[in-house]
């Protein structure tokens, strides 16, 4: 019954049915578990699409849905698609550094399990050499990210690009990229103006209300790369501060990962 929710689409109660796949795993014939193993893989590739990956209020495969899902790939040896749900994840993690916290323990842990189980065939040749390759691709990622070391706390958000479309595009990329912790901007045509542009490319403050990025504000956050708070005046004002030490918590977490991952998978 929970293979037939293909015909669903994506739109499934993904924690009680990768439990009972995965339990289903262990005593499903080998025509059923395959069944599984596709339609697992089916949903991995409806779920980690661009807009997923760049907003994380709009992850459909969490963490402990993954780490079952490479269970359910393991189980029926589904080799090579257990290699394309690695790749993927290494693509992720690589384009869209926001998701490291989410997956960074799960890609990890399947190219270990996947060399693990490999070492013990003759064959599978073609299956090892795509499994060096990826790898290799994340530990040259993972020694780039950390050659610095850890991170510093700043103001400067150096990588960071505003959408070049924006009003007052180039002040803001300039005030993102330097030194300042805060800058107002405008004059804006009047206080809905204002708003609306606060919320499509910042978390925001209006009065005294504090709330967390729209869903335009986070995507935007996420591709730029940058992270501030726009505070609304009663003159229709937009101050922007940057939320550098929220970067700097979450970059240090990521370097811890970044250096975990590093130590487990040089083996591999």
């Amino acid at each position: 019954n929970i293979l037939k929710l293909d015909l669903a689409g994506p739109n499934v109660y993904y924690n009680r049915t990768y439990w009972v796949l995965r339990s289903g795993c262990l005593v499903a014939p080998r025509t059923t578990k395959n069944e599984i193993a596709h339609h697992v893989m089916k949903q991995i590739r409806e779920n980690m699409t661009r807009e997923h990956m760049v907003v994380s209020s709009v992850y459909s495969l969490q963490k402990y849905n993954a780490e079952m899902a490479v269970d359910i790939l393991m189980e029926t040896r589904s080799f090579s698609l257990i290699l394309e749900f690695i790749s993927a994840l290494i693509t992720a993690l690589r384009d869209w550094p926001n998701n490291e916290e989410e997956y960074s323990d799960v890609v990890t842990n399947a190219l270990i399990r996947l060399h693990s189980t490999l070492s013990k065939y003759v064959t599978y040749n073609d299956k090892k050499d795509d499994l060096r390759h990826y790898a290799q691709e994340r530990l040259t990622y993972l020694a780039e990210a950390t050659r610095n070391g850890p991170p510093i706390l700043t103001h400067c958000q150096g990588g960071a690009t505003f959408n070049k479309s924006a009003k007052f595009s180039a002040q803001v990329q300039k005030f993102l990229r330097g030194d300042l912790e805060e800058e107002d901007f405008g004059p804006f045509d009047d206080r809905m103006e204002a708003e609306k542009w606060t919320k499509n490319y910042f978390n925001f403050v209006i009065g005294d209300i504090c709330s967390s990025n729209s869903l335009e504000g986070e995507r935007e956050e996420s591709i730029g790369k940058y992270s501030a708070m726009g505070t609304i005046d009663n003159a229709g004002m937009v101050r922007l501060k940057k939320n550098s030490v929220c970067v700097h918590i979450k970059e240090a977490k990521i370097y811890e990962l970044h250096l975990a991952a590093l130590e487990k998978l040089t083996p591999v």
